[in-house]
């Protein structure tokens, strides 16, 4: 399978990302990850996908951290468009340790920093992905440790994997420490 490298984007800090990788040709695709969930009315605010290449002009918005990528951070992953989207929407909506339903702003590169800085990802959040990078001037670096798939499972998909949970540490350490802006 080939990787592919790609961006992921909070359209809350970004308004209008989604359109504006569209109109610009800033990268080669791009998805909003809530576009066909119950969530799809609110998909240009929510976390958004968009694949690139290093020479693309969307990579030189993430590297001056200027819309449509401020904030933004890029992983490397061998599935395709719709499957990605999947794939982070299962990580969207944790359970919080009351039971409650969570919403992970991982589309911000600061939650993620703050996330990997205080080890509070949960177990498995990481699965398939390949290289992590949280800025645009840091080198790609594996976001150990890949828990291995069992023998024949179907990547992140069904059975689906269990629910994400966060505990009330890995919820302190993942809570915003700045302003949005």
């Amino acid at each position: 399978m080939t990787t592919h490298q790609w961006m992921m984007i909070d359209g809350a800090l970004n308004p209008g990302a989604l359109g504006s990788l569209y109109a610009d040709n800033a990268a080669i695709e791009a998805i909003g990850v809530l576009h066909g969930t119950p969530h799809k009315a609110i998909a240009q605010s929510g976390p958004i996908l968009a694949r690139f290449e290093d020479d693309d002009p969307l990579a030189v918005h993430w590297r001056n951290n200027a819309p449509p990528a401020r904030h933004a951070w890029a992983f490397d992953c061998d599935l395709g468009l719709y499957a990605l989207a999947a794939f982070w929407y299962r990580r969207l909506l944790p359970t919080g340790p009351m039971g409650q339903t969570l919403w992970l702003r991982y589309a911000d590169a600061r939650v993620m920093e703050r996330g990997q800085r205080h080890h509070a990802m949960p177990r498995g959040f990481w699965q398939g992905i390949t290289g992590v990078r949280l800025a645009a001037d840091q080198p790609a670096w594996s976001p150990l440790p890949q828990e291995p798939r069992p023998a024949g499972a179907a990547r992140d998909g069904d059975p689906g994997p269990e629910p994400f949970a966060l505990d009330a540490r890995q919820m302190a350490a993942l809570a915003a420490g700045e302003a949005s802006a």
